[in-house]
């Protein structure tokens, strides 16, 4: 790997700069706590398992927005909103409120500690930008001064691992494919959408899992301050 080559540097959000699951957990409970003290004709007819199943009943019906996770889940909202008895203007506004709630915290993240100390370093050689297929407010996160554009699956109406997202990314950075390194922590999504699209890609093994059956990354980093040292050598 010609480390000089590149120009920008791109990064996923979950899982890679801050674990994913915890987060949206809590996003789901804050959503259910305000739905219970203010709706509460939708929380005793459906379960958190029940509005999960729901939500996938919707992603069913709606396959032209599959890659859009905010679309689904506020139609989720309305729709169970409508069959707990609320009417159409009560259950608009549930979904959208309901919504700003989910998505506040969904975005009130917390770094992994290395994420921090390694952007400061590359941000005064790379640009650096952000590919996701999530629905993350980054302007709510500490992270936003640092990406010189952001690219997630609602704006560009695919989701990784298709080629098509990646490209779009070259578009937004101004620079060819192989100007760009991409680092995510998924085989697929990640690290094979990145190198169909002609970029370079390192996979971020936090959990030091083993690589499945696939072409290989450029290269495997276990810790995200192992990337200045190999990008800058310092």
């Amino acid at each position: 790997m010609q480390t000089q080559q590149f120009k920008v540097i791109t990064f996923d959000l979950d899982d890679t700069l801050w674990e994913c699951m915890p987060v949206i957990e809590r996003a789901e409970l804050k959503l259910r706590k305000w739905l219970e003290i203010n709706f509460p004709l939708i929380t005793s007819k459906y379960s958190s398992k029940d509005c999960i199943k729901f939500r996938e009943k919707v992603s069913a019906r709606h396959p032209e927005h599959a890659y859009d996770f905010t679309f689904l889940r506020k139609k989720q909202l309305y729709h169970v909103a409508l069959e707990s008895g609320y009417n159409t203007k009560i259950a608009q506004n549930i979904s959208d409120q309901g919504f700003h709630i989910f998505i506040t915290e969904r975005s009130n993240v917390k770094l992994y500690d290395d994420v921090i100390p390694s952007f400061n370093k590359l941000v005064q050689h790379f640009q650096l930008g952000a590919l996701t297929n999530g629905n993350v407010d980054l302007s709510k996160t500490k992270l936003d001064n640092y990406f010189n554009f952001s690219l997630n699956a609602i704006t560009a109406g695919y989701l990784k691992p298709d080629y098509r997202f990646f490209k779009q990314a070259c578009k937004l950075a101004t620079v060819d494919a192989s100007e760009i390194l991409h680092i995510g922590d998924h085989p697929i999504h990640d690290i094979n959408g990145a190198k169909n699209a002609g970029m370079e890609a390192i996979w971020l093994n936090r959990n030091n899992n083993v690589w499945p059956d696939l072409p290989r990354p450029n290269k495997i980093i276990y810790s995200l301050s192992e990337l200045p040292n190999l990008l800058l050598n310092c």
